[in-house]
């Protein structure tokens, strides 16, 4: 793989990760503007069942990116695929059944009006129609990242993204309500599937389809699977179990307002994506069990480097938003919608900002296949979640207030365990000592702690823009010129550890 190829990958990432958060941006100002935080909390608690449960997919897109990953010519990638296609089956079923499962038994545990809940029963049945055709497609896009094609995956992750928003944007033109704007969006994820497929079908590559099974392939595989989709599953409780946990404690509005604010911070995971996606077939191979010293050096390497392109992302988009929220919740909701969003912000941006600080250490524990201990800290922070969602919220509640705390701090508490936790571990895998890596996560953060303190301390406008374009510029500059990149833009100049491999259809990027 040449290092200009890796650059193509990277830049299409970022690019295509833009537009998708446009897209998405826009989707939800617009719903937000047309029907009303109240009801857009409503589709908020369907999204989120549904994000939920797609988590219960058995890792089957991570098992495809690291089956395409370790495939060395065509003929081995047909059947690796081949094998794990059949453990997309029973996923597929399950989650639409427990979608549609939840739409029926809505009157039960639903706690909002009659109406909402007709509402709510509409839109669960619109998410179990898309969820098989996302779930394909994401296996299809996965075994396109472990084969390196980067740009073609991020292209038509983007194209569908736009094709959505367009889709969204003439239902909301004909004032057309939420359920029909959600089957919009469901049938955009057919789309999406298709374009995948067109993809494998223009670089010459077989379209994945089931072979015979092997049991002992299919074993190995089920027990890869197992355990990564039980961490997947924990790991998006913590973040997501909030929102239909705390419907119990405060109003469907505060749930509307708070998600607003948890999507924008959602930007900094799929800004920082790129990095992981460039860099996951390098931690297989740096890291496997007959990698050799000089390799496992460069797998280090690699893993603090990506680890500081990812906290200067967020530190600086951290940065951004608390600094500029008395502006920017405004101009993007409007004055009334705002108010929420601006006091939710340095709670739901701080526990994004934690959690993308070490998201690096989890996708070199993946690669490194070292599931079961993630699985144990992520079992501690949802504890710590959901304990700290019923404790706040159950005093809110003796004490008549809404509960939105409850809401922020229950997601916070558990991404502090979550990023202890990970952290040690990741450290301990890769030989790389603790105070090291903190020095040079503390070291990029250091700017923005600097100026959110001085814009608290003198709250002018000046004062404001002057910190944070300081504060940007020092993060920059401290995250590139730091060791571990600089080392890796010059092995970028020449030809990557990685040998070079064909799938067919051209050279792998």
């Amino acid at each position: 793989m040449r290092a200009e190829q890796r650059w193509v990958g990277l830049a299409s990432g970022i690019v295509g990760r833009a537009l998708r958060f446009f897209a998405g941006f826009v989707i939800t100002t617009a719903c937000l503007r047309a029907f009303g935080s109240a009801t857009w909390g409503t589709v908020v608690i369907a999204l989120t069942a549904t994000e939920l449960l797609l988590f219960a997919d058995f890792a089957t897109p991570e098992l495809c990116a690291y089956e395409a990953a370790r495939a060395n010519d065509h003929a081995e990638l047909r059947a690796r695929l081949g094998q794990a296609l059949w453990l997309v089956v029973g996923p597929t079923v399950l989650i639409s059944s427990l979608l549609l499962t939840a739409a029926q038994l809505t009157p039960h545990w639903f706690q909002g009006s009659a109406a909402d809940g007709r509402t709510l029963r509409a839109l669960l049945i619109a998410c179990a129609f898309s969820a098989p055709w996302a779930l394909g497609a994401n296996c299809l896009g996965s075994a396109l990242q472990g084969l390196g094609r980067l740009r073609e995956m991020n292209t038509m992750h983007a194209l569908s993204g736009l094709v959505e928003l367009g889709l969204v944007l003439v239902l909301l033109a004909l004032r057309c309500d939420v359920v029909h704007v959600q089957w919009a969006r469901s049938a955009a994820q057919v789309g999406r599937l298709l374009s995948m497929l067109l993809v494998f079908r223009r670089l010459g590559l077989a379209v994945p389809v089931p072979l015979a099974p092997q049991r002992p392939v299919l074993r190995e595989m089920v027990r890869y699977c197992a355990g990564l989709s039980l961490l997947k599953i924990i790991g998006n409780a913590i973040g997501r179990s909030a929102v239909p946990m705390s419907q119990w404690f405060t109003t469907t509005a505060v749930i509307g307002s708070y998600d607003a604010v948890d999507r924008l911070g959602g930007v900094l995971q799929r800004a920082s994506n790129p990095v992981s996606d460039s860099l996951f077939q390098r931690f297989v191979r740096s890291f496997d069990g007959s990698a050799s010293d000089t390799q496992r050096s460069s797998g280090r390497r690699d893993f603090l480097a990506g680890t500081l392109l990812v906290v200067g992302i967020s530190a600086s988009a951290t940065l951004l938003t608390l600094n500029l929220s008395a502006w920017l919740f405004p101009l993007w909701l409007g004055r009334d919608l705002a108010r929420d969003p601006i006091v939710f912000a340095p709670w739901v941006m701080a526990n994004w900002a934690l959690g993308l600080s070490v998201s690096m250490c989890g996708a070199l524990l993946i690669a490194r296949a070292q599931i079961r201990a993630c699985i144990w800290v992520h079992v501690l922070a949802l504890a710590a979640t959901s304990a700290t969602i019923l404790s706040v919220g159950m005093h809110a509640r003796m004490h008549g207030h809404d509960g939105r705390y409850a809401l922020l701090a229950g997601p916070l508490s558990g991404a502090v365990v979550a990023a202890a936790g990970m952290t040690v571990l990741a450290c301990r895998s890769a030989g790389i000592p603790l105070r090291h890596f903190l020095a040079h996560v503390s070291a990029v953060w250091a700017p923005a702690w600097l100026a959110m303190a001085v814009v608290r301390l003198w709250p002018h406008t000046i004062v404001t823009v002057l910190s944070t374009a300081l504060g940007l510029v020092a993060i920059a500059i401290i995250a590139v010129c730091a060791e571990p990149l600089r080392s890796l833009r010059r092995e970028f100049r020449q030809y990557s550890i990685v040998p070079e491999r064909s799938h067919g259809g051209g050279p792998a990027e």
